[in-house]
């Protein structure tokens, strides 16, 4: 009788054990996991809880119950409190992200702004519409612009009507200034002869402020030639046609 009483207390207290094992494992678990895994330890803590209050403990191990009970309690209270640390080392990592996307973007900022330079050209400036490339046409001699909001009406290139552009030339040399104000590094457009115009071939000269021109012929018999300028820092640019008593076009005029 002794002996049968002792196996039911060794097995009691072997099972006492495992569920012990079992619940410091989960709560290990917890403190490392994140908040949806707590919740699945949780569940099966409680399932563990409630499995232990099935379990047929006899002779005097009632105290031994009380202990299991007192020691889950307290297992469960310590998983709180982890659980609400944890949340906040989250909210603390969290807050810190933020903190170094916002310095981030500053020091952007200030890297911006050591850069600058009084050379404007260095933006990325761009004319976009026709009303702005137009307005930074200027004074000038035996010259006509074009825009689309003026009553001057269209020329023609190689029968093609353009209602955007300038016109220069005709018995003598002419030229119009663009006002660059330091503000774009490049230039592009296309010149042709105004159809119903003398075929005589001209000269394209290109000013940049004060300096030396840059000299291209021009054949009176192509439709349109191209032409590209580095402008980077330049106030005004002159643009010169020797059109030998003819009348020579400027457009598709591209300016950034």
């Amino acid at each position: 009788m002794k002996k049968t009483e002792e196996k039911k207390s060794k097995g009691v207290k072997k099972n006492v054990l495992k569920l012990l094992i079992k619940i410091v494992v989960l709560i290990t678990a917890a403190v490392g996991g994140a908040a949806v895994y707590r919740i699945s330890v949780n569940v099966r803590l409680t399932k563990l809880i409630d499995n232990s209050k099935t379990i047929n403990i006899t002779n005097n191990t009632g105290s031994i119950e009380g202990i299991v009970y007192e020691l889950i309690n307290q297992l469960k209270e310590k998983d709180k409190e982890l659980s609400k640390k944890n949340d906040e080392i989250i909210k603390l990592k969290e807050e810190n992200a933020g903190l170094k996307v916002s310095n981030s973007s500053s020091e952007a900022t200030v890297g911006q702004d050591g850069d600058t330079t009084a050379d404007n050209s260095d933006n990325d400036t761009k004319a976009s519409t026709d009303a702005e490339i137009m307005n930074l046409f200027g004074d000038g001699e035996a010259e006509t612009v074009y825009k689309l909001d003026n009553d001057k009406g269209s020329f023609k290139i190689a029968g093609e009507d353009y209602y955007s552009g300038v016109t220069i030339g005709n018995a003598e040399s002419g030229w119009v200034y663009m006002n660059l104000k330091k503000k774009y590094k490049h230039i592009s457009f296309d010149v042709g002869r105004v159809d119903e115009c003398p075929i005589n071939d001209g000269k394209l000269l290109l000013f940049k402020d004060e300096g030396n021109p840059k000299k291209y012929d021009l054949d009176a018999e192509k439709s349109l030639m191209s032409f590209e300028l580095d402008v980077t820092g330049t106030d005004r640019l002159k643009i010169q046609i020797d059109p030998d008593w003819t009348t020579y076009g400027i457009v598709n005029i591209k300016v950034e």
